[in-house]
């Protein structure tokens, strides 16, 4: 799987779609049951959903999660120069 470095939502939205994968209302229990509720963005709970549904393993998870961040960042202002 050849894996962008930008637009990762999109690609993750797609890669779901291809699969039939969606973040259901038994994740998001599962996710409040084992506290894992941190705040995560539609993206970051997508890809979780598809490492869930053995769509992805854990070495492109992580892979997919870092190049996510990495683009929030990069669009991010810096709050100081």
């Amino acid at each position: 799987m050849q894996i962008p470095n930008d637009s990762l939502r999109e690609f993750v939205t797609g890669l779901a779609k291809q699969h039939g994968v969606r973040y259901t209302t038994f994740d998001r229990v599962f996710d409040r049951v084992f506290r894992r509720e941190v705040g995560w963005d539609d993206t970051e709970r997508m890809i979780v959903a598809l490492r869930r549904r053995n769509v992805i393993d854990g070495a492109t998870m992580t892979t997919l999660m870092a190049r996510y961040f990495a683009e929030l960042a990069a669009k991010r202002t810096p709050l100081m120069k």
